[in-house]
């Protein structure tokens, strides 16, 4: 229990803020792409134990995601449709991205929106 306490000492008030804002409810129609990328990072990832380099790629990774959604107007996860992100990943393709970057990005973006 002490172990708990002492992580919780740890978070930022920004990073307690976004917590409070992920756990209530008056704040899913405003979630932003952006918005979610700093939960994800904020929350998600520190959860999974990943190494800092782990974390660094897939952070890059969703926000050079969420730039490709962006260009094409969408801003909101919830706008965002299978379509959307195969054409991402075909974007890739088209940027001569090698397999093992495409599966890690495809990784990255499965581990996003699940969470």
């Amino acid at each position: 229990m002490g172990e708990i306490d002492s992580k919780e000492e740890m978070l930022t008030s920004e990073d307690q803020q976004l917590i409070s804002e992920v756990l209530s409810t008056s704040h899913q129609g405003e979630v932003t792409l952006q918005k979610a990328l700093k939960h994800y990072q904020t929350i998600y990832m520190p959860s999974r134990n990943w190494a800092t380099k782990t974390r660094i790629n897939y952070r890059n990774d969703i926000a050079d995601l969420i730039k490709f959604l962006e260009r094409h107007d969408k801003t909101q996860p919830a706008k965002v449709s299978l379509n959307d992100l195969e054409a991402y990943l075909a974007d890739l393709d088209r940027r001569d991205y090698k397999g093992t970057s495409r599966r890690r990005k495809t990784f990255a973006i499965k581990s996003f929106f699940g969470f």
